[in-house]
């Protein structure tokens, strides 16, 4: 009778044993989306080509891990969408500068380096149970870049770049000169003065124009970008193809202090720096300047670019 107490006590012990175990395995219970709230770890993102692999943002959801609920993560920007899956019991999603720019480029077709709003919104599902539910809904401004190769030559004004441009003389009083890694307009007087380069473009393919604009602030001062066929000539304005882009004090723009990309200083032009030519052939870009007072700095330009988009 020893033996079978001792035998009866042991498996006593193990169905308790087995009982705790069961109580530890437990299934998971879902959880509210609700409960949680949508955040992005950037407000503004300017992609980088130069490190493709590296992380541009993440999107991350407040809320407990939960393996029976099934994320998924709506990206909305120009009246385009993509809808990215989330790794089973994660609440977050990063983004390479790489991924991002191929889903904004690529698929959603916005213009490399202009900055868009791009929206996040998750989606949450259930399966066991059928239910679905939604986060808040996050913007964040982001900057795609090019991944084709840039046209222009001596775009960032290095020593040595200025024998890939021609300075154009419009009329006394503005100057442009090569200094500190800029193209520099200075002076006034209702002067004019302008630099162009020749580019060979294919045909029926959508161009992109952009250059980085400084300054401290002009007064009766326009400041434009061409891109045509017309050979420029010395001392006559240029207008070849209308203007792209542009500064102009009279309309409101580059009255006070700026630094940014042209594309989104610029108040007139039209197109938004966006060319195309029926015929394959030889363009040129034209930057001229001038009116009675540059600023005390003068307007700078850098990064001139020229890409295709299409």
């Amino acid at each position: 009778m020893h033996t079978i107490s001792k035998c009866i006590v042991s498996i006593l012990t193990f169905l308790i044993f087995l009982a705790s175990c069961r109580k530890q395995l437990k299934a998971p219970e879902p959880q509210s989306l609700e409960t949680g709230v949508l955040s992005a770890s950037k407000s503004e993102v300017a992609l980088d080509a130069a490190n493709t692999d590296k992380e541009a943002v993440t999107f991350s959801l407040a809320t407990e891990k939960n393996s029976l609920i099934y994320y998924s993560l709506i990206l909305t920007s120009g009246g385009h969408s993509d809808t990215v899956a989330i790794a089973q019991n994660t609440v977050s999603r990063i983004f390479t500068n790489s991924e991002l720019n191929t889903i904004l480029v690529d698929q959603f077709g916005l213009i490399p380096g202009i900055t868009a709003d791009v929206t996040a919104q998750v989606q949450a599902s259930i399966p066991l149970n059928g239910k679905t539910a939604a986060s808040n809904v996050v913007t964040i401004k982001v900057t795609p870049y090019f991944s084709a190769p840039n046209l222009v030559q001596g775009g960032k004004f290095d020593a040595g770049d200025e024998s890939k441009w021609t300075v154009l003389n419009l009329s006394a009083g503005v100057d442009v000169s090569f200094t500190n890694g800029t193209a520099l307009w200075t002076g006034g007087s209702w002067g004019h003065a302008g630099i162009y380069q020749a580019i060979a473009v294919e045909a029926n393919k959508k161009y992109q124009v952009n250059m980085n604009v400084s300054g401290s602030g002009a007064s009766d001062t326009w400041f434009e970008v061409y891109v045509g066929q017309v050979v420029p000539r010395q001392g006559q304005d240029y207008n070849d193809g209308g203007m792209r882009l542009g500064l102009n004090t009279w309309l409101g723009c580059g009255k006070d202090g700026f630094n940014g990309q042209l594309t989104t200083l610029s108040c007139n032009g039209t197109g938004g720096g966006v060319v195309q030519f029926s015929t394959k052939g030889t363009v040129y870009l034209v930057i001229r300047g001038g009116g009675n007072n540059l600023g005390t700095t003068g307007i700078a330009v850098d990064n001139v670019e020229l890409r295709p988009i299409q």
